[in-house]
């Protein structure tokens, strides 16, 4: 299309193969920086929502962001230091990059780490420590208590009011709301630093592997694989069936266990229909049955 901006990062099979250890290095890098993007997309979708579900949503944003760079930080920056640095260099990370990410990694009393990252990770956003939330308990002093709010009977609107209270309170207890802002901006800054960074090193890793930009790239797989199921309209049998227009007969389901399973030959049949009328690469899957003495097959693609 004339306005498609899309683009890819492309190398050879062999950013893969040859050196095992740092390829899985760097696709955790590129893992990291998407759970970071998805928290990011979660907080700008938290704020069309008003009231307390969009509150809620806004708050397990942050928690998620907050808890994502403190992994980042302890589980792949620091163990990798030297590599990392070393290929975002090459990759064109400035310098002045490179030295703020000792302010992330700092654990002295006032750094980001100790005020924000650790606690929220350990206590809040994951583990759900009993401290905090009893802590919260004790300092209430509202009565009556709202524990649960909702519209209608929308799940999704259901809102925990007291155990929500309890974590925000529970981040920054006593804490201004220009306090709450600055923390906020500090993981925001934090985690584009590290992404900024992350990505860079993966980019001076593939300058040594045919490493290309491509505009306008071929649609990528997503990975997932869906399987064909014949809509029952005309005959059960797939061997037997005359399909005019395919496309009007077939759906995509996410399990072989829901797909239309046959033997190969009547399969092949269909395997080949999909190629000539709709231009689909598809691949057989078998699905062995132990009584049998022949097993079944199922048709499916990778989902784009």
């Amino acid at each position: 299309m004339e306005n498609d901006k899309s683009w890819a990062l492309t190398a050879s099979i062999r950013s893969l193969k040859e050196d095992p250890v740092t390829a899985s290095l760097m696709l955790r890098l590129g893992a990291a920086v998407n759970a970071i993007r998805a928290s990011q997309r979660l907080a700008l979708a938290a704020r069309e929502f008003p009231g307390l579900a969009g509150i809620r949503d806004l708050t397990w944003a942050f928690l998620l962001a907050t808890a994502q760079l403190k992994e980042a930080v302890d589980g792949l920056l620091n163990p990798n230091f030297k590599l990392i640095i070393a290929l975002a260099e090459k990759g064109g990370a400035s310098r002045e990059s490179i030295l703020a990410l000792g302010d992330l990694q700092s654990t002295k009393p006032q750094s980001l780490y100790s005020r924000v990252l650790k606690d929220t990770r350990n206590l809040l956003a994951f583990h759900w420590e009993a401290a905090p939330f009893q802590e919260w308990a004790l300092r209430a002093t509202e009565d009556p208590v709202f524990w649960t709010t909702g519209i209608d009977d929308t799940e999704g609107n259901v809102v925990h009011h007291a155990s929500a209270r309890a974590i925000l309170e529970s981040l920054a207890p006593g804490a201004s709301e220009a306090e709450i802002r600055k923390r906020a901006k500090e993981v925001s800054d934090g985690t584009k630093l590290i992404s900024d960074i992350f990505q860079l090193a993966i980019v001076g890793y593939l300058a040594d592997y045919d490493g290309k930009m491509i505009q306008n790239p071929p649609e990528a797989s997503s990975g997932m694989k869906r399987y064909l199921r014949i809509v029952p309209a005309v005959s059960s049998s797939i061997r037997e069936r005359y399909v005019a227009e395919i496309k009007d007969s077939i759906e995509w389901v996410d399990s072989p266990d829901e797909a239309t399973a046959d033997y190969r030959t009547a399969i092949e049949v269909t395997q080949q229909k999909l190629k000539q009328q709709l231009g689909l690469e598809t691949k057989l899957v078998e699905i062995p049955e132990p009584r049998q003495m022949e097993s079944k097959w199922v048709i499916s693609k990778e989902d784009s």
